[in-house]
């Protein structure tokens, strides 16, 4: 009986924050006044995310990291310039875009995290910056400061529009 009772104890203390969370995500569509809220709430969750990753490195691996925006900026633009540029499947770039961030992650991981302390956090620092540079610099691909048009996604026929499904969409990938 004992060894059950702190099973469902554990149990009710890893998911208790997850069905608060999603039990959140459900009323935020029926409290937003408009679609501007739930956009905004749309990129809380994304942020959320790229904040578990974060967490992930900094607070069970004890590493500083001060260029992690720079790989959701690699995964993003795959998924923007393969279909805009490339002719690309959309779906196919989401894949695409995951695997090339990291890739690279890896690949500028692997001698970055041989460094310690103030060296690790300014290698991350130069990584983002980099990243950013490269980015803003390169007009004819990424479309430089302005941007770029993408096509909108869609999923089986389903066309990706309206801040209410990128909302479900983004809650969905966080939970």
């Amino acid at each position: 009986m004992g060894a059950t009772a702190t099973l469902s104890r554990v149990l009710r203390a890893r998911f208790t924050p997850l069905v608060v969370l999603a039990a959140l995500m459900v009323l935020v569509p029926v409290l937003a006044p408009s679609s501007f809220h739930l956009r905004v709430a749309a990129l809380v969750w994304i942020f959320a995310l790229a904040a578990l990753g974060l967490t992930i490195l900094m607070g069970y691996a004890g590493q500083v990291s001060l260029g992690h925006a720079g790989f959701v900026g690699i995964g993003a633009y795959a998924v923007a310039i393969g279909p805009a540029r490339l002719g690309l499947d959309p779906l196919l770039c989401l894949v695409l875009g995951a695997v090339l961030a990291g890739a690279i992650a890896y690949g500028v991981g692997r001698p970055i995290l041989k460094l310690k302390g103030y060296y690790l956090a300014i290698a991350t620092l130069g990584f983002g910056v980099i990243v950013a540079l490269v980015l803003h610099s390169e007009a004819e691909i990424t479309g430089g400061p302005d941007g770029m048009a993408v096509s909108r996604l869609s999923l089986f026929g389903w066309r990706m529009a309206g801040a209410l499904n990128w909302y479900w969409v983004t809650s969905g990938a966080l939970l």
